[in-house]
């Protein structure tokens, strides 16, 4: 058996046992946390799908530092949008900005692949 298959191998056996002594919202967690670690690694990848070639290290750095730049100015604007708006209001607004956004996705569902075909990365790449 190989290291890999043990240590996935302990991993299964950890996480049944763990699933065993644990409540539902234990059991939620242990199978969100996955996921939100796999979207997190999504969304710090997706800037090196369109930067070019021989730019990717910029194009990382100011994506990584404009999430940053989020990340603590993003709090400050709802803390100060929640004491003016209120709770619900804020809500119903951010339900609307999430359903409009949702919305200029529809024509990259109507086109597809066929819209933009990308042509297979062939050559090993590394600095």
């Amino acid at each position: 058996m190989s290291r890999m298959c043990r240590i996935i191998a302990s991993a299964l056996l950890t996480a049944i046992s763990v699933m065993a002594h644990a409540d539902p919202p234990q059991l939620l967690q242990v199978v969100r946390e996955p996921i939100n670690a796999g979207g997190d690694v999504a969304w710090s990848l997706w800037v090196t799908k369109f930067a070019p070639e021989g730019r990717v290290a910029d194009y990382m750095s100011v994506h990584t530092f404009f999430t940053g730049v989020r990340g603590v100015l993003a709090p400050l604007l709802a803390f100060h949008l929640v004491s003016t708006l209120g709770m619900e209001m804020l809500g119903w607004s951010s339900v609307v900005l999430i359903v409009l956004a949702s919305l200029l996705l529809v024509p990259e569902f109507k086109f597809g692949r066929r819209a933009r075909p990308a042509a297979a990365l062939t050559e090993e790449v590394s600095e």
